[in-house]
This record gives structure tokens, C-alpha cells and sequence, in this order.
């Protein structure tokens, strides 16, 4: 039987990742991936700033409290627009 796949979030990519190096590399249940080759084209600022805001929840997560709801829904704004910026040349303040 062949391996899961998961593929990239951007739409037309036909780039995909292994279901378990996903799970090894990002270390939670599978959701959506960016391959390398869109990830490049994210702005440092922009990989920054999710960065950083997945830090802020991962400390909830590691002291086993639940994230306030306020950071869960700025971390899916900040991911769909990540995937949008990844899939054409813009930054995400333009998008907002």
C-alpha cells in the first residue's frame, strides 16, 4: 500500500510530503504544509511573525493549558495568508 501524502497548501502545486516525515518534522497530527519552493517566496518579516506567534502558543501547550482563542484565530489569519503570499508575490499587510 502506498505512503499518505500530504500535499502543498498552495493551489496548482503538485509538490508533496510524506505523511510521516510530516509527523516527524512539524510534530502534531497532519494539517496543511507549504513545500519549499512556495516557502521561498514568504518574506522574512512574514515567517518571523508566524514564528513567533506559534512560540506564544506552543508555551500553553507545553505548560498543557488551552490557547487563548484570540492567538488560535490570529495564527489561521497569519497561515491563510501565508499560503496566499507563498502562492503569489505581495506581503500580507497588502492583503489586509
Amino acid at each position: 500500500m502506498a505512503e499518505a501524502r500530504v500535499p502543498c497548501a498552495v493551489d496548482g502545486c503538485a509538490r508533496t510530503i510524506g505523511a510521516d516525515v510530516y509527523r516527524r518534522k512539524f510534530q502534531h497530527e497532519i494539517g496543511e504544509w507549504i513545500c519549499s519552493a512556495h516557502w521561498k517566496r514568504v518574506s522574512r518579516e512574514d515567517k518571523r511573525a508566524y514564528g513567533r506567534l506559534r512560540r506564544q502558543i506552543a508555551k500553553y501547550v507545553k505548560d498543557e493549558l488551552p490557547p487563548p482563542p484570540e492567538l488560535l484565530v490570529r495564527e489561521d489569519r497569519i497561515w491563510h495568508a501565508l499560503k496566499r503570499r507563498a502562492g503569489r508575490m505581495g506581503t500580507i499587510a497588502d492583503e489586509f
